[in-house]
């Protein structure tokens, strides 16, 4: 719900920049975290684009394969 609708359900006779301020000093506003997250709360670490944890799991992959390559060849 937004500020809006609660000011105007609330039927306060304040004005509604009053009522934010009141609102404010009691703590009666709950905002959603996530609406003023660049990231929606969920952080990613990228490099150019792709995630670092895709990166880390990939040179790991290549890395395994160039160690146990050589190995089951002989």
């Amino acid at each position: 719900m937004t500020l809006n609708q609660q000011y105007k359900s609330s039927r306060s006779p304040l004005t509604f920049k009053e009522w934010v301020f009141e609102q404010q000093k009691n703590g009666d506003l709950d905002f959603d975290d996530a609406k003023f997250s660049a990231d929606g709360n969920n952080p990613k670490i990228e490099f150019a684009g792709i995630p670092v944890i895709y990166i880390g799991i990939g040179l790991v992959a290549i890395i395994g394969a160039i160690y146990l390559i050589p190995k089951f060849r002989k």
